[in-house]
């Protein structure tokens, strides 16, 4: 197994990514979840990335005590927004789009369901190497 990204690491690779995609912004609005709904502190799936993974290393978004240097993989498999995760997947290119759209298929089916069993299928079909492999290939870290 290769050496895992650290959060600076993932951090630049998401900055690199665009920003919108339509099947996200379906599966926020079946969820009712996201900017727009609730208490969402971020405009974008994008901005919420780039935000998550900072309270590890220091004041974040959702004030966890830093646990010091903690590597990408960690935090993938901590975080739990169904679009969050969902938009990782599909822009970074980790699977093919028709099994992007079996993921979306699946959370339409019932966008109720606990965000954890949501984030808990995303993981299982799209491992943290996949994802990490598809950030890589995208483009080179400076």
């Amino acid at each position: 197994m290769s050496q895992d990204l650290s959060l600076c690491e993932i951090s630049i690779l998401v900055c690199l990514l665009p920003t919108e995609h339509v099947a996200v912004c379906r599966v926020e609005q079946a969820m009712q979840f996201g900017p727009g709904f609730g208490r969402a502190w971020y405009a974008n799936q994008k901005e919420h990335w780039i935000g998550w993974p900072a309270d590890y290393e220091g004041p974040g978004a959702y004030v966890k005590a830093p646990k010091g240097n903690v590597a990408a993989e960690y935090v993938y498999r901590r975080m739990v927004c169904t679009p969050a995760l969902f938009w990782l997947v599909v822009q970074s290119a980790s699977i093919e789009r028709t099994a992007a759209q079996a993921l979306v298929t699946s959370i339409l089916a019932d966008p109720n369901a606990a965000m954890a069993s949501h984030s808990t299928l995303k993981r299982r079909t799209v491992p943290w190497d996949v994802v990490r492999t598809a950030l890589l290939n995208r483009g080179p870290i400076s």
